[in-house]
């Protein structure tokens, strides 16, 4: 009889350890974060002497930016000259860090770049981790990351340089901005509102073909927008022939409608340039201020 009882108490507990296990199970497939977990979460939020300081922040970053290095034949390290900022990014009251970072391929190769690197503070650990890079290099053709700036709507602003035609391979000076925020629960580039005064100076192209520069002005009319199409002969520096059109706002460009008489094109900013998108074949040229 003593066995039988010693059996049911085995069997009981065992039950008793298999429902634990199943609504533990459940709880980790409907919660994101544990019951316990939560708990500590909500301690460390009320107890502001618990969470990170900046420069703790500063040198886990470090920490993690000397652990990227020679990952998949990549180093990295962290450009100095550019301060560590220390920003909640996310909002959900812990300090986050960005970072810029400098490096390329160890095996070799003109692979060397700068870039951006976003480390968050996980809110379930109190630790830094190593978010993302924002690969500023695959949207535009930079060489110089200058800083970084936070603006009054939560965003935060990369300042770069790229080139100019004129610019040699040490010197790039037109200058580029990127804007980055939080969409939800993801880090996106942000879509700047268009500002048609942007796109209003003076802009050349080299044409090689003909040894010459292309030359637009855009021009700010009462209504609407002037753009003169010149050419220019280096050897007089005088302009050549030019044509003018009228132009209107439309979306996020100035926009020529096609005529009998005219071409159809639309002017607007991308990589740092002005653009220039011809209607009869879709091709689009690049003009750099001077």
């Amino acid at each position: 009889m003593k066995h039988v009882n010693i059996l049911i108490t085995i069997i009981a507990l065992l039950t008793s350890c298999g429902q634990s296990a199943d609504n533990e199970s459940v709880t980790e497939a409907t919660e994101p974060v544990a019951v316990v977990e939560e708990n500590v979460v909500s301690e460390l939020v009320k107890d502001e002497s618990q969470k990170l300081s900046d420069n703790e922040i500063v040198d886990e970053v470090r920490q993690l930016i000397t652990k990227l290095n020679n990952f998949e034949n990549h180093s990295y390290d962290l450009k100095e000259e550019i301060p560590i900022t220390i920003v909640d990014l996310n909002k959900d009251g812990y300090n986050d860090a960005i970072a810029v970072i400098s490096g390329g391929n160890t095996s070799g190769g003109n692979s060397w770049r700068e870039d951006v690197a976003v480390f968050l503070n996980n809110p379930q650990t109190n630790k830094i981790k190593h978010y993302k890079d924002l690969n500023v290099k695959d949207d535009l053709n930079y060489k110089t990351i200058d800083k970084i700036e936070l603006s009054n709507d939560g965003k935060f602003i990369v300042h770069a340089r790229g080139y100019k035609d004129e610019d040699g391979q040490c010197c790039p000076s037109l200058p580029i901005k990127l804007h980055f925020g939080f969409v939800g629960n993801e880090l996106k580039k942000a879509e700047e509102i268009f500002r048609p005064d942007k796109l209003i100076g003076k802009y050349r192209k080299w044409n090689a073909d003909i040894n010459q520069y292309d030359l637009i002005e855009v021009k700010k009319s009462k209504v609407n927008y002037e753009v003169d199409f010149c050419v220019e002969y280096p050897e007089e520096l005088e302009y050549g022939a030019c044509w003018s059109s009228t132009m209107k706002v439309k979306g996020k460009e100035l926009y020529k409608t096609p005529t009998e008489d005219e071409i159809g094109y639309s002017i607007f900013w991308e990589n740092g340039k002005l653009a220039v998108r011809w209607s009869y074949d879709n091709t689009t040229e690049y003009y750099t201020k001077f």
